[in-house]
């Protein structure tokens, strides 16, 4: 695709994810914060929760193939996430192909999270704990920078939240790339070209990073729920991943939804399916570990 292809496929995934919250209203205050990073800085959002300084804080990496989305386009779904679990959410921006190839999504998102930890410089008030929580190509980085995080800073992590996450290179050969081509607003052949758009002509066998399902790391997380769709191409691929999360001792929770589609938890609005969604999330966010921790408590920038 051309730069101006790429461009109008930014703006039709934002105007698309607009449209499906425009007649939500959610009384959660937000605004803008820069991270700094070597040799750029990034941008967060900050969503802060009435409630949130008693609960964990929900650091949030948003999808869109690590090429369309950005923090505009997952606002309406971050707003609503904070509402209805009462939790504070800080959403992380990133570098996206082609400007930027793979690891560059990757590094911007584990230097930030990493980042903000160190320097105690959490945005919101929060209980000292912590979740990493994704969709799509944000869910993969979700999972990634859990398992990559710092010792010290793993030690306050306290689950993940992945949302039908790539978790695969498209040669892995899973049969949903076939079964479910077309079936939703994700095809296989999106999916491919934002596999070949972030690695840019580097070898799939390069991507290790964000091939999760070749990770050696998996046993690093401890509470997983993992949500997958029926109607996407990488169903299969995001059931394997709990799979072999659990054969690793982890703790997974999985629920599939028989007939959504990939995205319908950002870029659908307030769905049945969206609801169900909000309930099993908050099930399991107060099954967590919520035990304060004074020493990593938030401060304001």
């Amino acid at each position: 695709m051309t730069p101006l292809h790429i461009q109008a496929l930014r703006g039709w995934y934002q105007f698309v994810n607009a449209r499906a919250w425009r007649k939500s209203k959610f009384d959660i205050p937000n605004r803008e914060h820069a991270v700094p990073l070597t040799p750029h800085a990034i941008t967060v959002q900050e969503y802060a929760h009435p409630d949130g300084g008693s609960k964990p804080l929900i650091f949030y990496f948003h999808g869109g193939g690590w090429v369309i989305g950005n923090l505009l386009t997952h606002d309406g779904f971050c707003k609503a996430l904070s509402h209805y679990t009462g939790h504070s959410v800080i959403a992380f921006d990133y570098r996206r192909a082609p400007d930027d190839y793979y690891p560059a999504a990757h590094d911007d998102a584990l230097e930030a999270a990493n980042w903000l930890i160190d320097n105690n410089r959490i945005i919101t008030p929060f209980n000292g704990r912590f979740v990493m929580a994704g969709d799509s190509a944000g869910g993969n980085l979700a999972i990634t920078v859990a398992t990559e995080i710092r010792e010290q800073n793993r030690h306050h992590l306290v689950g993940v939240l992945s949302l039908y996450p790539v978790a695969d290179h498209y040669e892995a050969g899973y049969g949903s790339y076939i079964e479910q081509a077309n079936t939703g607003v994700l095809s296989a052949k999106m999916m491919r070209w934002f596999w070949d758009t972030y690695l840019g002509g580097q070898s799939p066998a390069a991507a290790d990073r964000a091939r999760l399902m070749q990770s050696p790391l998996l046993s690093r997380l401890n509470n997983l729920l993992l949500i997958t769709a029926e109607r996407d191409p990488l169903k299969d691929e995001g059931i394997a991943l709990g799979d072999r999360c659990k054969a690793e001792g982890v703790a997974v929770e999985h629920h599939h939804f028989e007939s959504a589609q990939h995205g319908f938890a950002c870029s659908e609005g307030e769905t049945e399916d969206f609801v169900a969604l909000m309930t099993l999330v908050n099930h399991w966010l107060s099954g967590l570990d919520s035990e304060t921790s004074p020493d990593a408590r938030g401060r304001t920038f």
